[in-house]
């Protein structure tokens, strides 16, 4: 039973799934998050902001041992979702490949991010951001200021993809069972 797996110590979730889109978008480290019958647990949450919208990059870190981590898109308002993945191309101005298809750049800017993760946290990073877009393919390319990139393509996904089980964690503000 999915839910008994999920409440496990080892997973951090507690209580009854949800859904609903606030639980996507207030998603926070340790909660855990079901996406097409795999479990994941949040090691990691990019907020990002520019020109007056805000959007995140969830780090979903799988919790069966030899599945790769993957990435949860929370668009503004979380009226877009996307699933993921780290990607290590080198992708031209104009377009990125991926599987065979072409995404067509539709925005790019420098942005503000607050990181918070496992291994610290980070406030207000300027990373230039580019993003990509055809049908239901998108994508993402970031440089950050130490030089490095980070690319990451996949599919969007509607709300009901997911099931969000917060963790207990009353320094959250959520109160434990």
């Amino acid at each position: 039973m999915r839910a008994a797996r999920l409440r496990s110590p080892d997973l951090g979730g507690a209580g009854a799934p949800s859904r609903d889109l606030d639980a996507i978008r207030n998603l926070g480290l340790a909660d855990a998050v079901s996406s097409a019958g795999t479990d994941y647990l949040v090691e990691g949450v990019a907020t990002y902001f520019a020109e007056g919208q805000t959007w995140k990059l969830v780090h979903l870190s799988p919790a069966v041992a030899g599945l790769a981590a993957r990435w949860l898109y929370i668009g503004p308002a979380g009226l877009e979702l996307a699933i993921l993945d780290e990607l290590q191309l080198a992708p031209t101005e104009a377009t990125l490949r991926v599987n065979g298809s072409a995404l067509q750049h539709v925005a790019s800017g420098s942005a503000t991010v607050d990181v918070v993760s496992q291994a610290g946290s980070a406030r207000g990073v300027l990373v230039e951001v580019r993003r990509y877009a055809a049908g239901t393919a998108m994508g993402l390319v970031e440089q950050w200021p130490d030089g490095n990139h980070h690319m990451y393509a996949g599919t969007f996904i509607h709300v009901a993809d997911l099931e969000v089980w917060p963790a207990a964690n009353p320094a959250r503000g959520l109160v434990q069972p």
